[in-house]
């Protein structure tokens, strides 16, 4: 899997290209929000540097692996930024009392910043244990898969006719992924731990994407973010 690991992060890649290409490429002359673009692009460069590190890994340039590895100390903590910022943008557009797919969707926004943060900040730890450090850092590919593959299926879905599957089945994919990937290490006998705490948060997520708008002090603090941003 990991000799093999650029070719997932252009598949990604493109199945973000894919999503968000009705609602976002194609509409780049139209007008978008500052946090829009903010992290459209810094998602862009963060999946970059994912697919050229694989790349260089797999040809072993350790050397140059290693000195393109300090651009993700910068684009780590934008990509925190960004992903923040952009959750705040989103619930800030919706008028009160917000629906609850609005309150979902705030969640899961403000989940994906924080899960990346903690992959993130644990692969930077380990980067002198390659085997931890190449699982955490694809975690994080793992972690904005969703984003663009939800509305990839929606897209088809709807160019054909078809009713797009539900959005919380729809974020079954990446906890079932993470489950093989720990069956596999397990089989290999290799530490698993990186996908372990993927799977695990990527749980705890489906079922508060679902609970918390039925909560009422979840509906108050999503009011009290959108007064941040009117």
């Amino acid at each position: 899997m990991f000799r093999q690991a650029y070719l997932y992060f252009i598949l990604l890649l493109l199945v973000l290209m894919v999503g968000f290409w009705p609602s976002y490429f194609s509409r780049l002359n139209q007008q978008h929000s500052f946090a829009q673009h903010f992290h459209s692009v810094i998602m862009l460069l963060w999946c970059l540097l994912l697919i050229s590190q694989a790349w260089l890994m797999r040809h072993k340039r350790f050397s140059v692996h290693k000195q393109m590895g300090r651009l993700s100390f910068i684009l780590g903590p934008l990509v925190v930024v960004s992903a923040t910022y952009v959750a705040f943008d989103f619930i800030g557009k919706v008028p009160l009392p917000h629906p609850e797919q609005v309150l979902a969707f705030h969640w899961f926004g403000l989940f994906l910043a924080a899960l990346f943060l903690f992959l993130f900040a644990m692969a930077i730890y380990h980067r002198k244990t390659p085997a931890l450090h190449a699982r955490y850092m694809i975690a994080t590919a793992f972690v904005f898969l969703m984003p663009g593959f939800g509305r990839a299926v929606s897209n088809i879905s709807d160019y054909f006719g078809y009713q797009p599957p539900n959005f919380l089945l729809l974020l079954m994919l990446p906890f079932l992924i993470g489950v093989l990937l720990i069956i596999s290490d397990y089989k290999k006998r290799q530490n698993s731990r990186p996908f372990i705490y993927f799977t695990l948060a990527w749980g705890i997520n489906v079922y508060l994407f679902a609970a918390l708008p039925k909560m009422q002090w979840w509906v108050d603090f999503s009011a009290w973010c959108q007064q941040l941003m009117v």
